[in-house]
């Protein structure tokens, strides 16, 4: 890896880069990668634009100095902290409604026993 393309991609994913020195574990840690995926996805067409010029430091830092080009690689680091978050909310969501569907089964299946075969007995309780 040229001192270039180091530096021009420590630049674009600064904020993964910021976020990471914190260890997290769990869910924290599934956002982070995320973000880092999204991120090093969004700094591609800017490393490319690097490789073609040569890969010098000179360059990279001329890139660095393009806003939009900053702009737009942090942008997908946020993209992929929004899918990270989102997608912890919508498994839980999807894990929700699952449990409520097969609470409503049951219910509807002791219904249909009780239908049947009677009223259960009261429990017994242990003292």
């Amino acid at each position: 890896m040229s001192p270039g393309t180091a530096i021009l991609l420590a630049v674009l994913v600064a904020p993964v880069l910021l976020v990471s020195m914190f260890p997290e574990d769990g869910p924290g840690r599934r956002v982070a990668l995320a973000s880092l995926l999204f991120g090093l996805a969004g700094s591609v067409p800017a490393l490319a634009q690097l490789w073609d010029g040569g890969a010098t430091v000179s360059a990279a830092l001329a890139m660095i100095h393009r806003p939009l080009l900053v702009f737009a690689a942090w942008t997908a680091v946020l993209a992929g902290w929004f899918v990270g978050e989102i997608a912890g909310i919508t498994m839980k969501l999807v894990a929700d409604l699952n449990a409520a569907a097969k609470r409503r089964a049951c219910a509807a299946e002791l219904a249909a026993l009780e239908e049947e075969w009677g009223t259960l007995p009261p429990m017994i309780t242990l003292k």
